[in-house]
């Protein structure tokens, strides 16, 4: 019941309308209304879902970046300073 009444669409209903039921339909009507508009957030993973690789240079795990997401394959080195020690 708290995240229902955490809604920011509650602020619209008088006082006297404030129900359970009412809240519950809010609720549902905001929800739904975020679906229509595709504003629904992407699942999230947690880091321990990422895939992750080996630094031949340190030896040190080191887990996929978002701005390695179109050359995974191609990324071998953990950071610029195992790069350059090559």
């Amino acid at each position: 019941m708290v995240a229902i009444k955490e809604c920011s669409m509650l602020r619209f209903l008088p006082d006297a309308s404030r129900s359970d039921a009412s809240m519950i339909q809010v609720a549902v009507l905001a929800v739904s209304w975020k679906n229509i508009k595709g504003v629904s957030m992407p699942k999230q993973r947690k880091k321990s879902e990422l895939p992750s690789k080996i630094c031949p240079v340190c030896g040190r795990p080191f887990v996929w970046r978002k701005k390695w997401a179109k050359d995974w394959e191609t990324v071998k080195f953990c950071s610029q300073r195992c790069r350059e020690a090559k």
